[in-house]
């Protein structure tokens, strides 16, 4: 049985490049050829399809509304399981449902979806590392990026966006505020949300005491007046007068924290900021005017070359 020799491999090699080298090179004088000939029609037909393009981007706009969220009281999977559900009955057109939210036209909008806000300094930076250390031992088997980004690790950072896209601009009472409404309808994470507060609020009150105290205490020092500084003194290297002093900057830094939380917690799911009606730039059709000139070309240019390939 013949081999072939390394020589005619390179023969038949060279002659496989060499056939298409010329291929390409009839392509494209073809196509100049073609685009030469034909040039003012394609002038015409980019114009056309400009003009068109901008028809469509303007009378099929998509716009976008964000809604930046915080779940408290351990909501996360409730709030994604809210949204899915939402989801689900707008694809199946469900009017009663969105009757009883209070929609009164939902037919605008078009997608509801629900995605983390990716903050991976914010999620491992707690007092125990428990996250950092999740995050270590997750990613000893694979890629730290895919972990970052895995739907059970991500929906837990603290920030979550719930985007709205809609055929028309929206306004806020209509849209986003019922949407909020509707996440926060839930009877048992009300009353967490409740409790929660009311501990929050029993804390700061006992440490207000706590704060009328020491500064008694304080005050009883700084009225032993001038003559009697040699005592001062005493009672200062004996009674651990700067723990006192430390103990009250501590109270007054936990009633700081405990009124911001209470800010941060005053809903279930606490919107952050709402942004509303910017163009969404991942629609196609919002690109009609790059796109369908370029496409219209292109078949023109399908039609001209399999016709003057034929004749």
């Amino acid at each position: 049985m013949s081999q072939e020799t390394p020589n005619n491999q390179e023969i038949d090699l060279f002659n496989l490049l060499n056939v298409l080298i010329t291929s390409i090179n009839k392509f494209f004088n073809k196509t100049f050829k073609i685009f030469i000939k034909h040039f003012f029609k394609f002038i015409i037909i980019l114009i056309i399809g400009f003009l068109l393009g901008s028809v469509l981007s303007s009378n099929f706009k998509t716009y976008e509304s964000k809604i930046i969220v915080q779940p408290n009281f351990g909501s996360v999977d409730y709030m994604y399981d809210k949204v899915e559900l939402l989801n689900s009955k707008l694809k199946s057109r469900d009017t009663l449902f969105f009757s009883k939210m209070g929609f009164k036209n939902f037919d605008d909008i078009s997608d509801i979806k629900i995605e983390p806000i990716i903050d991976v300094y914010n999620f491992v930076k707690n007092e125990d590392n428990k996250n950092f250390d999740m995050i270590k031992l997750q990613a000893e088997d694979g890629s730290i990026s895919k972990i970052i980004e895995d739907p059970n690790t991500s929906k837990y950072y603290s920030y979550h966006v719930i985007s709205v896209f809609s055929k028309k601009q929206i306004n806020t009472s209509l849209y986003t505020d019922i949407i909020l409404t509707y996440l926060n309808d839930s009877d048992y994470f009300l009353k967490i949300k409740n409790q929660f507060t009311e501990d929050l609020k029993i804390k700061n009150k006992s440490y207000d005491v706590m704060l009328v105290q020491i500064d008694n205490i304080l005050n009883k020092f700084s009225n032993l007046g001038e003559s009697k500084s040699e005592k001062l003194v005493y009672y200062n290297d004996n009674t651990q007068l700067n723990d006192v002093l430390n103990t009250k900057t501590d109270l007054i830094a936990k009633i700081a924290s405990n009124n911001i939380i209470l800010l941060q917690s005053d809903k279930v799911i606490k919107d952050i900021s709402i942004n509303l009606n910017t163009i969404y730039k991942k629609n196609i059709l919002n690109k009609s005017k790059v796109i369908l000139p370029i496409l219209m070309c292109l078949f023109f240019y399908i039609f001209i070359y399999k016709r003057e390939k034929t004749n």
